[in-house]
């Protein structure tokens, strides 16, 4: 029979104390490093995954990417009322009950009412350079992979639920009798 006490005893209770107590500090490590990263604090990471984000997605205003010029088109269009309006057709009338015009406290300008603002201008080569002559629902000015551009969303043909998105060089604007050059980048997306 063996007894509970004895020096063999003592000695491997207490090296299973010490494996058990290296086990517990291992695995605080572990748990610290997973949560921070290796840098410890965490911060250099998050700005590295922002960064990363940034741009995989919408870059900077005025900066496109393709993989962001989505957002950009979409951003255009809400910002031109006269582009997702809807239009009433000739001889069909508006029935509203004459409510757009009685906008109390609004400029007259910015009553519902009020004329339609023009369509997005951009410069004949950078309207050439798409090979459409529609005017533009949006339109603006920007940066592609460094070169400046114009982005400009058209009406898609014989589909009004979508739109054309083109990016054309600005470099012609300051030339005029430079020849288009062809767009830089170009993607159909929904209008809405």
């Amino acid at each position: 029979p063996s007894g509970s006490t004895g020096p063999g005893r003592r000695r491997a209770r207490r090296r299973i104390a010490v494996l058990t107590g290296l086990a517990g500090v291992a695995a605080c490590v572990l748990g610290v490093l997973l949560f921070n990263g290796p840098a410890g604090t965490g911060a250099h990471d998050t700005a590295t995954s922002n960064n990363t984000v940034r741009a995989a997605g919408s870059a900077a205003p005025g900066e496109y990417t393709a993989q962001g010029l989505q957002q950009n088109v979409h951003r255009l269009l809400a910002a031109a009322p006269s582009a997702n309006a809807p239009k009433t057709a000739p001889g069909e009338s508006n029935r509203t009950m004459e409510l757009e015009n009685a906008s109390p406290g609004l400029a007259p300008a910015e009553r519902p009412g009020s004329p339609e603002p023009a369509p997005a201008a951009v410069p004949p080569c950078v309207q050439r350079a798409t090979g459409r002559t529609e005017m533009p629902l949006a339109a603006e000015p920007g940066r592609y992979q460094g070169t400046p551009v114009y982005l400009v969303v058209l009406p898609h043909p014989g589909d009004p639920a979508r739109v054309d998105a083109y990016l054309v060089a600005a470099g012609c604007a300051d030339n005029p009798s430079a020849s288009p050059e062809k767009p830089l980048f170009t993607r159909t997306y929904p209008r809405n």
